[in-house]
């Protein structure tokens, strides 16, 4: 039994001193980082609805690629929920979301966002090769999203109908 506890201590003596001396793999691992990323895509003035691409590998030249797409949204309530502490609630959760790319080759494209739980919804939505193709090959015309939760849908028509063909082509060259 000492033995057993002797060795966990040493495991993890040594895990704290790697850790703490700062070994770097990004080499191998590359965690994005939020100031290299590009400007994300507001789709409406107020900011309620934000679409934000994730270039992986931005430490790589030439290895970068997109594959997750990040959307904020407020699924807004019609009347606030007040709390005796805090502020009032004024905006539905959701642990699920739902969004349909109209394409203008007037195809659509529908993507089902990871579970998660939020309440300023930041809906994760993780894109294949076959997705990315078409979003990188027509540009679209318009974005539907639905809260799983609630099923309240908003359709947003998209101003900059080009933005995710830019940064698709010129991240994802290589795949």
């Amino acid at each position: 039994m000492k033995l057993y506890v002797l060795i966990i201590l040493v495991l993890l003596f040594g895990f704290l001193i790697d850790y703490g001396s700062g070994s770097n793999v990004q080499g191998y691992i590359s965690k994005p980082n939020e100031s290299d990323q590009p400007a994300p895509l507001i789709l409406v003035k107020d900011s309620s609805f934000i679409l934000q691409p994730i270039v992986e590998n931005m430490n790589m030249p030439g290895y970068e690629f997109v594959m997750t797409l990040k959307l904020y949204y407020k699924d807004k309530m019609v009347k606030p929920l007040e709390f005796k502490k805090g502020p009032p609630l004024d905006s539905y959760c959701s642990d699920s979301t739902y969004v349909v790319f109209y394409l203008q080759n007037k195809n659509t494209l529908q993507i089902s966002s990871t579970r998660r739980m939020s309440c300023r919804i930041l809906a994760v939505f993780n894109i294949d090769k076959f997705q990315n193709r078409l979003l990188k090959t027509y540009p679209m015309d318009s974005i539907r999203v639905t809260n799983g939760v609630t099923d309240n849908s908003y359709v947003i028509i998209v101003n900059d109908k080009q933005y995710l063909n830019r940064l698709i082509t010129k991240y994802n060259n290589w795949r």
